[in-house]
């Protein structure tokens, strides 16, 4: 399985590492990222079909449907095709933190201060 690194933009956006221009700064030693497009409104009306997405995050068609079918995944269907907007699906994926289990367990020991038995 084909993995891709990402990385987020000063203004949010992720972006592909392959698609990523690094600018060193010399007076202050700092970089900054910026896409190698200037076409950040055309990227965010960029569109995937299944078999696009799928290429996109790395992933099987037969994946992409069973998300689909579970209404996990931002979509849109007209008629009997299938479209995902690739600014959707990059929102969907920056919300899509998973906790750990400290966290799960921090939250719990939270509950039950707030909440004594």
């Amino acid at each position: 399985m084909k993995k891709t690194l990402f990385v987020v933009t000063e203004n949010g956006e992720l972006h592909p590492v392959q698609n990523i221009q690094v600018k060193f700064e010399n007076e202050t030693g700092e970089f900054t990222t910026s896409p190698k497009s200037s076409k950040s409104n055309a990227a965010s009306n960029e569109h995937f079909d299944v078999e696009g997405i799928a290429e996109f995050l790395g992933m099987k068609p037969s994946g992409i449907y069973g998300l689909v079918h579970k209404r996990k995944i931002p979509h849109i269907k007209k008629g009997k095709r299938l479209y995902f907007f690739k600014n959707e699906i990059l929102e969907w994926l920056r919300n899509g933190n998973v906790e750990t289990d400290q966290d799960i367990q921090n939250q719990a020991n939270e509950y039950l201060r707030k909440h004594k038995v």
